[in-house]
């Protein structure tokens, strides 16, 4: 997809010529680029060492949590990507063909496996210059040894989510930076957490000599930039009946990771057997969307045309047919994101999408069934409780919902709806 316009993000402008430079900056590690990476230029050389900057996090954690030392894992991190970049070992990647991520996973086992100690002794004894590693806090360190019993491969994982979502967040600093408002930057920053103990937008508003309504604003810009830069790393596409196997996973570990405690286990288990999973009709109707972050899918949602308001194959009996826009609200159906990019922005990403196409196809007003744990987020999104209630599943046990609704504004995307 193409990368979107860049807008105002702040209280002060932000030049044109700072935004295409943070443009340029973000796609350059695209796949693109990555196999320009393979040349003997010198730019494919720069290129390659920013690969390797970028992404040395997500390696050092894998070893760490392979039980290697603090120490031996940083001369690890730096042989390994020294070797990629004497050899430019990038030949074998083909953006149709694989994953960057699993490539460098791959190539970093085979390194630890086989030329670890000859690999090091040579970079040691030639005295090369390494790979130099970003300072990190103390703090940061403990940060990358998580306390809870994972797999190094799933640390990987969330070490290589965490990257991307950086880059988006770095980029948007330094376009604060750029425009003086380096301060105004780290106070919204805590907004997007929403994490316990942030400021309130009074103590910003009292800090910056604003409004609260301008906080507001501000912080709407804010959001609204951010997750522009991240549609820039993570594309959204239309699911196809080819991702239905994938999207079963996707589907299970959202709702296995992310809906204790609000419901039982008893809850969890009999809502993914009879109720939660794809819907064909969705998809075969192209209004089923994908986030997909090099090669792995890690969100979907949708909206319908159709009468049905919940639900997957399973729980579908009978027809499923098309409501008329002028008198019926578009649904918003089967919204699902991995744990790992849990509260990353991706539901409003493709909240965004939905509504867009709803909108286009002459809707006014969205409908859906929201879970306890949803209901947080379609609030933000605009959406009010109309009716609570429950659906019972064919063993009994029932899934306390809220039915939703709210109007569909007829204003373009990046306006000030939320949308």
């Amino acid at each position: 997809m193409s990368p979107p316009k860049d807008d105002v993000t702040s209280l002060t402008a932000i030049g044109p010529a700072a935004a295409r430079q943070s443009a340029a900056q973000f796609t350059t590690t695209h796949w693109s680029v990555v196999l320009e990476a393979q040349g003997d230029s010198p730019a494919a050389q720069e290129a390659l060492e920013k690969l390797c900057r970028t992404y040395w996090r997500p390696i050092f954690s894998f070893l760490r949590r392979q039980g290697v030392g603090q120490e031996e894992a940083e001369d690890l991190t730096q042989g390994f990507f020294a070797l990629l970049l004497e050899r430019r070992d990038l030949s074998a990647v083909r953006k149709e063909k694989g994953r960057l991520r699993s490539y460098l996973l791959a190539s970093l086992k085979h390194f630890l496996a086989d030329e670890r100690r000859r690999a090091m002794a040579i970079k040691r004894g030639k005295g090369e210059r390494l790979v130099p590693l970003e300072a990190l806090r103390a703090d940061e360190w403990t940060d990358m040894e998580p306390a809870d019993p994972l797999t190094a491969e799933r640390i990987y994982e969330r070490r290589w989510a965490a990257t991307v979502l950086d880059h988006a967040l770095n980029l948007l600093k330094d376009e604060y930076a750029a425009a003086a408002n380096a301060a105004l930057f780290e106070s919204l920053t805590q907004l997007l957490t929403d994490e316990p103990g942030a400021p309130s937008r009074a103590d910003i508003a009292a800090q910056f000599g604003m409004t609260e309504n301008a906080v507001t604003q501000a912080f709407h810009r804010f959001r609204q930039r951010y997750q522009k830069l991240l549609r820039q790393e993570i594309a959204h596409t239309v699911a196809t009946p080819g991702d239905v196997a994938v999207l079963r996973t996707l589907i299970h570990e959202s709702v296995s990771g992310l809906s204790a405690p609000l419901y039982s286990q008893r809850q969890i288990d009999s809502a993914l057997r009879y109720l939660f999973g794809p819907d064909s009709q969705l998809i075969a109707d192209g209004t089923y969307f994908v986030a997909d972050v090099d090669g792995e899918l890690v969100a979907s949602g949708g909206w319908s045309r159709r009468l049905t308001l919940h639900g997957g194959d399973q729980a579908k009996h009978g027809a499923d047919p098309l409501i008329d826009p002028s008198v019926e609200p578009a649904r918003i159906r089967a919204f699902f994101v991995h744990p790992r990019w849990a509260r990353r922005g991706l539901g409003r990403l493709l909240f965004h999408a939905c509504s867009t196409a709803a909108r286009a196809a002459g809707f006014h007003e969205l409908e859906l069934t929201a879970t306890l744990p949803g209901e947080q987020l379609y609030t933000t999104l605009g959406f009010t409780v109309v009716e609570r209630g429950a659906v019972t599943m064919p063993d009994g046990v029932e899934l306390p919902t809220a039915r939703m609704r709210r109007v569909l504004a007829a204003s373009p995307p990046g306006s000030r709806s939320v949308d």
